[in-house]
């Protein structure tokens, strides 16, 4: 997709989020945090979900430009293949993980033998073991890819597989929509696939009227290439009120919603329907896609980062889970605070942009 300073800082940007979000998620899940942590969290996690529309945003602006060349040819090896490809290659890294954990995870505590020749026997024995599971995982691969069934990051692969596979009816809508088209096609897709469903929600309703869409991330890739194109493009002020209005709203919802357990509010918080997660995901994008960074350490950092985004996408979720796992009870036992989880994040996206990078030099940029 090339290297525009806008593009590559908001990818940095919404990888940095997921990493972020994802860490205050198992946290919380795993009950490492203190009640107010955890609240804290949980409006962290909230004010997070931008980062993936804004990443479908990014595909829009990029791919949809009628002025990019993108053939059949070019689409299906650049793009489709590539990602069926880390689908299937993630699957099975992360299904040896799973057999690797539960194998961490069942020897738990045990004790370790005393006796050097009881010490060997043991030894052998945890292998196959180890192996044992790991082969139960491999062996539910076919299933895993089938269904989606891997590690709950991977969901992304395939909506942005049927996202690519669409790409040539999406850039003959992008190419033959003026100005007041695209924004009526932008509008129609707020209101069916975001305000109402949000209305169903509150009001525990299912309406009749539907359009033949079902799902929002389309409006994200049109979002991205109408601002970009200059169809809808907000103000810098603008933008910013509506990031700032929209972490308001969704900070505030999410505090209430710890304080009530209310389970309307925990659903709208949840997903990538509520108009506020458009609105801050929007604002953002406005906003920093239009940064144009100087020549220097910080612009250099951020291509280098860029360069590695996807691998970091794909990678984080295991250095997360092996450093809980070596913590184990003691994290537990330790009750995080909120600037030890952002420690927390920010030493995950290192490591993961550390592999990202190896992976990427040995690869030779295959796959990542």
């Amino acid at each position: 997709m090339g290297f525009i300073d806008g593009y590559s800082l908001l990818r940095v940007m919404a990888c940095a989020a997921v990493v972020l979000l994802h860490t205050c998620h198992t946290c919380v899940a795993m009950d490492l945090l203190t009640p107010a942590g955890t609240a804290a969290a949980n409006a962290i996690k909230a004010n997070m979900i931008w980062a993936v529309p804004c990443f479908v945003m990014v595909t829009g602006a990029l791919l949809l430009d009628p002025g990019r060349e993108l053939t059949l040819k070019r689409l299906f090896r650049r793009y489709v293949l590539r990602v069926a490809a880390v689908i299937v290659v993630f699957t099975v890294l992360f299904a040896v993980s799973d057999g690797v954990f539960r194998y961490v995870a069942e020897t738990a505590g045990t004790a370790s033998p005393s006796a050097a020749e009881d010490g060997m026997k043991a030894g052998a024995g945890a292998a196959v073991s180890a192996l044992a599971l790991i082969g139960e995982s491999l062996a539910q691969v076919p299933f895993k890819i089938w269904t989606d069934g891997s590690w709950s990051h991977m969901w992304y692969l395939y909506t942005l597989l049927g996202l690519y596979l669409l790409m040539p009816a999406f850039r003959k809508i992008s190419a033959g929509s003026d100005r007041n088209e695209m924004r009526y096609l932008i509008g129609v897709g707020v209101i069916f696939l975001m305000v109402l469903p949000t209305v169903d929600t509150i009001a525990g309703t299912s309406t009749g009227f539907r359009i033949c869409v079902t799902s929002v991330y389309p409006l994200f890739l049109f979002t991205g290439y109408a601002c970009a194109a200059g169809y809808l493009r907000p103000g810098r002020a603008a933008a910013a009120a509506m990031a700032v209005l929209a972490a308001v709203l969704v900070t505030a919802m999410s505090l209430a919603q710890s304080r009530s357990g209310n389970q309307v509010l925990k659903s709208l918080l949840a997903g990538y329907t509520f108009p506020a997660v458009w609105l801050q995901g929007f604002g953002i994008f406005r906003l920093v896609t239009a940064a144009r960074l100087r020549e220097g350490l910080l612009r250099r950092a951020v291509l280098t980062a860029d360069r590695c985004s996807f691998g970091i996408y794909l990678i984080h979720l295991l250095p997360l889970r092996i450093i809980l796992t070596a913590a184990g009870s003691g994290a537990k036992s330790l009750q995080l605070t909120v600037p030890m989880m952002l420690l927390l994040a920010a030493a995950v996206f290192l490591i993961s942009y550390a592999a990202a990078a190896l992976l990427k030099k040995l690869l030779r940029g295959a796959l990542i």
